[in-house]
């Protein structure tokens, strides 16, 4: 997991850089994808502050279109829900 967090904060590293953003996630660890939640369905959750998380939004749309196998119906439905301009609003 610690090595799926790194690959994907590079990504993360990537699309700032090619952005400007300026309010940055500063790391990326397993410890941050909350994924039990007393009983809950699992489901990760990422603690973030709002700024950062924000501008993760439309970096999504960029690696859901890297990472995603579109063949699969469950990973096509999240790329397009990430690509979805509703959604990012």
């Amino acid at each position: 997991m610690m090595m799926r967090c790194a690959k994907l904060y590079a990504d993360i590293q990537d699309y700032y850089d090619k952005n400007g953003t300026r309010d940055r996630l500063p790391k990326l660890l397993p410890t941050m994808l909350r994924t039990a939640d007393a009983g809950k369905i699992e489901v990760p959750k990422l603690r973030a502050k709002a700024g950062e998380a924000r501008h993760l939004v439309p970096c999504m749309v960029e690696l859901a279109r890297k990472h995603l196998d579109v063949s699969e119906v469950h990973k096509a439905t999240m790329s397009r829900a990430a690509e979805d301009k509703e959604c990012q609003q």
